[in-house]
């Protein structure tokens, strides 16, 4: 293999590395989004549950 075609497979990992990042950033906001509205669901269940 030659040099341009290392340089070129570097830049697919990289974009690769890029992607996978960004896959791992939206996981985590889903995550946090799907944490939130469970609590609050908590909370209010608790809330109607004390009162009833």
């Amino acid at each position: 293999m030659n040099e341009e075609t290392y340089i070129e497979i570097i830049k697919l990992q990289a974009d690769v590395i890029s992607s996978q990042s960004e896959l791992i950033s939206t996981l985590s906001d889903l995550v946090k989004s799907l944490t939130d509205e469970t609590t609050k669901e908590v909370v209010v269940s608790g809330f109607s549950k004390t009162e009833g």
